[in-house]
């Protein structure tokens, strides 16, 4: 297995010791140290170079001790702090050591700000350099070392997501299926037990958040079945109108991979509509995917070893899509358009290369939405097949 970066952040003045208990400890690991001090000559500043030393990393370490640091004067934030922001939108796993002792006010104001955040980061305590040394290499063993856990890369993500189609599925005639898949970037752990899959508690607490609340994934006034395959178990709603058609499907893993799918049809006040029927509506699709992303970070937050899930993949897919174009519907469309035709592939996989979000990412399932949903309406306007009504 290919050795891992691992980015090294702490002030740097008169904490030198503990910088380099840390790379003795990385290095003890046969792991690959990323420090300001090994960067030499940059084209940029050397702010700008440690952050692109923690894009360029596998692993976050932070290091804190009684000061906060200067600050810089674009961002009003340590560079530390600029550090630790970057590896949290990075999803990247996280470590934190916090040396004992008073703090000055702006570093015990940015502590507690890690402790608050959704996922609650855990600040491991030291004294000495040797004592951060141990715990170091304890740390990341713990996270790297577990026999048959290792962390995916964009290729082994893809690979991971068409095992799951990409959540797609063959809608009904005419109709859209619209699938998203969340996996963890961290593979090679159970977070769910199958053999508890039959309790009927479990399933009323995976099933609740989506029926009611922000997080929707299935209309409450039908009935929901529940059925168990392999190591998933799976919510499905039939399509009202004729049966045995699913309407819409949730799968959860034991391994935290979430699979949703769900049928996009004409809009209801409007079902006569010929731009209904040659248009997936944009706003449908952005809604569902918020929803789906926030049962997604509600069920996450559930689990009880979910916190070491700090980076997943998101991949999102379409069915049924030929002769037909993406874009806003407006409350009352022109019945006259232009039959839509496109190479796009059908099932259409959306990102090709899956998108790495963190759980910070996760927490804004709105903002999430629309960026996913921004690649699927470029995936159409590069095909010449987006709507403007």
């Amino acid at each position: 297995m290919a050795s891992r970066r691992i980015f090294i952040s702490s002030v740097m003045r008169d904490f030198g010791s503990e910088r380099s208990a840390a790379r003795a400890a990385i290095g003890s690991l046969r792991q690959e140290s990323v420090m300001a001090e090994d960067f030499g000559a940059q084209p940029y500043s050397s702010q700008t170079a440690c952050l692109e030393g923690v894009r360029s990393s596998d692993i976050y370490v932070g290091i804190f001790g009684s000061r906060y640091g200067s600050i810089a004067p674009t961002s009003g934030l340590s560079a530390t702090e600029e550090e630790f922001n970057e590896a949290r939108r990075r999803g990247l796993p996280i470590l934190c050591f916090e040396q004992k002792g008073p703090k000055d006010p702006q570093q015990q104001e940015f502590l507690t700000r890690i402790k608050a955040y959704e996922t609650g980061y855990a600040l491991s305590g030291f004294e000495s350099p040797e004592e951060l040394k141990l715990k170091v290499v304890q740390a990341i063993n713990d996270l790297i070392g577990m026999q048959g856990v290792s962390m995916l890369d964009p290729a082994g993500a893809a690979a991971h997501l068409d095992q799951h189609a990409w959540g797609s599925r063959g809608p009904r005639q005419y109709e859209t299926w619209l699938g998203a898949v969340f996996l963890p970037v961290r593979q090679g752990e159970t977070y769910l037990d199958v053999l508890e899959f039959g309790r009927q508690d479990l399933r009323e607490r995976l099933l609740s958040p989506a029926r009611f609340g922000p997080g929707i994934l299935f209309q409450q006034e039908l009935g929901v079945q529940t059925s168990e395959e392999g190591d998933a178990l799976i919510f499905k709603q039939e399509d009202s109108r004729q049966s045995r058609t699913v309407d819409s499907a949730l799968e959860i893993h034991a391994n935290g991979t979430l699979v949703y799918g769900t049928t996009l049809r004409r809009k209801r006040d409007d079902p006569l509509s010929i731009v209904a029927g040659f248009v997936i509506d944009e706003d449908e699709t952005e809604r569902r995917l918020a929803a789906f992303a926030h049962y997604a970070n509600l069920f996450y937050r559930s689990l009880e070893r979910g916190d070491v899930i700090t980076g997943l993949y998101l991949g999102t897919s379409m069915t049924g899509i030929q002769m037909k174009s993406f874009g806003r519907i407006q409350t009352s469309p022109s019945n006259g358009v232009a039959v839509p035709m496109h190479g796009l592939a059908d099932p259409l996989k959306i990102p090709s290369v899956p998108l790495r979000i963190s759980r910070a990412e996760l927490a804004e399932p709105a903002t999430l939405a629309k960026k996913a949903t921004g690649h699927i309406a470029r995936a159409f306007r590069t095909a010449n097949v987006y709507y403007n009504s």
